[in-house]
């Protein structure tokens, strides 16, 4: 049972989850972070960052579709810090942009 993570619907109509601390760095401390998600229905891969939305709430924004070796490729080619975080579902891993300008900027030269 996956615990403290919110879901998110994929393009592919998959559900996925990310831990509620990665959106609470989002909303509360104003970080860009950007991550891979998979959905295990579909296979399909993706590049997704965190969006405000309102009311103090974050949506996931798409950025890529591929396959997961796809992905992983565009993802390790993003010059950021990467992170992990770990809890009761496992490690999730993601990279912060230093602002949403350079993340901005740089997804959109990929």
């Amino acid at each position: 049972m996956i615990r403290n993570a919110l879901p998110s619907t994929t393009p592919c109509n998959d559900t996925v989850f990310v831990p509620l601390e990665i959106s609470a760095l989002t909303i509360q401390k104003n970080k860009h972070l950007v991550f891979m998600l998979k959905s295990l229905e579909s296979g399909i891969g993706y590049l997704a960052t965190h969006f405000p939305k309102d009311f103090g709430r974050v949506g996931i924004d798409y950025l890529f579709t591929g396959t997961p070796l796809e992905i992983s490729e565009i993802y390790e080619d993003l010059p950021w810090l990467e992170t992990e975080w770990k809890d009761e579902n496992g490690i999730f891993t993601f990279k912060e942009a230093p602002s949403y300008q350079e993340m901005e900027k740089f997804i959109s030269s990929l």
